[in-house]
């Protein structure tokens, strides 16, 4: 995130997610992220997730980094 006009980095801890139905977003709550003023300073931050945490999708869903290289077949 920005802070007085220069990216900070800050690891927050996730402890609760949902997708929301019909859109491809998400709602998030982080830990020690708890008031409204607090949450606005991470709007238009980019979120990082290591791989071993990311959530597991249904089968036939994938992320896109996974696809990346795989051979594609037309039928």
């Amino acid at each position: 995130m920005r802070v007085s006009g220069k990216e900070i980095i800050q690891e927050v801890d996730l402890t609760e997610g949902r997708g929301q139905p019909g859109k491809k977003t998400w709602i998030l709550s982080f830990s020690g992220i708890d008031n409204v003023d607090k949450a606005k300073q991470f709007v238009g931050s980019t979120i990082l997730v290591r791989e071993s945490e990311r959530p597991l999708f249904e089968e036939g869903q994938f992320y896109v980094p996974d696809l990346v290289g795989m051979r594609v077949v037309l039928k």
